[in-house]
């Protein structure tokens, strides 16, 4: 991204592809993810969500996050569904005081798109609820501080470049063009 410590809350209904924007942000710009998917999928990548394990879950989605702040990592992407702004708030406040800048983006998708698209089993009511209960930030000073996923894709872009750029005079210092 840039010289600047970067925080992108990513917030979407089940389905909807923030987990899929976690993971290209993860790998093409070497970011540290924290996603409470992270915390309820087996080695074997089979996810298990357990309602008496989510206060748990929770706890250690602001601890992980907490410590990427403490170790002031370039990058930090926090992955959930964020329904209700309060939900993210404390992340805006603890990444703000530790000089972060803050971008929430919000990945949309339509109703039935989240339904056909969703990997966890959600059952449909759950979904429906989720879309129901869905608040949109009204806080001028939290609209101030949201950034829009063109100006982050634009920066990813950038820094691709960028490495692109160390990778070819890296080829050319081990031997030239194509690896020769």
């Amino acid at each position: 991204m840039s010289d600047r410590k970067t925080v992108i809350i990513l917030r979407g209904a089940p389905g909807s592809g923030k987990s899929a924007v976690a993971d290209l942000l993860e790998r093409v710009a070497e970011a540290s993810v924290v996603s409470m998917d992270r915390f309820r999928t087996d080695v074997r990548g089979n996810y298990h969500f357990d309602y008496s394990k989510l206060d748990e879950e929770a706890l250690q989605m602001k601890t992980d996050f907490g410590l990427l702040l403490e170790s002031e990592v370039p990058l930090i992407v926090l992955d959930n569904t964020h329904s209700r702004t309060w939900e993210y708030r404390w992340a805006i406040t603890l990444a703000e005081r530790k000089g972060y800048v803050v971008h929430v983006v919000e990945v949309q998708a339509s109703f039935w798109t989240c339904l056909s698209r969703q990997t966890h089993n959600v059952p449909t009511a759950k979904v429906r609820e989720i879309f129901d209960r869905w608040e949109t930030p009204m806080d001028s000073t939290l609209e101030d501080r949201m950034g829009g996923l063109e100006e982050v894709v634009d920066q990813t872009l950038k820094e691709i470049d960028k490495r692109l750029v160390r990778i070819d005079d890296k080829l050319d210092e081990l031997g030239g063009e194509d690896g020769e």
